[in-house]
């Protein structure tokens, strides 16, 4: 989620960074540099959101996401892509018949 906004995400591996489209995006959300994913990126190169997941335990995680112009809603069903730059380090487990997602730390 973006501040209350639930999020809907399509999982890509191949993805560096973790996106999100501009207009799936709240108004007045806080807007950080580039160099959020790394020193050696401008502030200016790009605009990046952090985004909040809750886990069962009501246990907040934070990440950072890339800010991507978007297609309109009718075109795409979903608000970003979950990239490596999320998924790095960690355990997931995909249970496809009951369409759960299980990440671990």
């Amino acid at each position: 989620m973006i501040e209350k906004k639930s999020l809907r995400f399509v999982i890509d591996t191949a993805a560096s960074h973790s996106i999100l489209f501009e207009g799936k995006l709240p108004d007045r959300v806080k807007l950080l540099g580039c160099n959020t994913f790394s020193p050696d990126f401008l502030y200016t190169d790009c605009k990046v959101v952090e985004f909040y997941m809750k886990n069962r335990k009501g246990e907040i995680i934070k990440s950072p996401a890339m800010i991507v112009p978007s297609a309109t809603s009718d075109e795409i069903d979903f608000d970003g892509l979950l990239g490596m730059s999320y998924l790095n380090n960690k355990v997931i487990i995909m249970d496809l018949s009951k369409g759960d997602l299980y990440v671990k730390n």
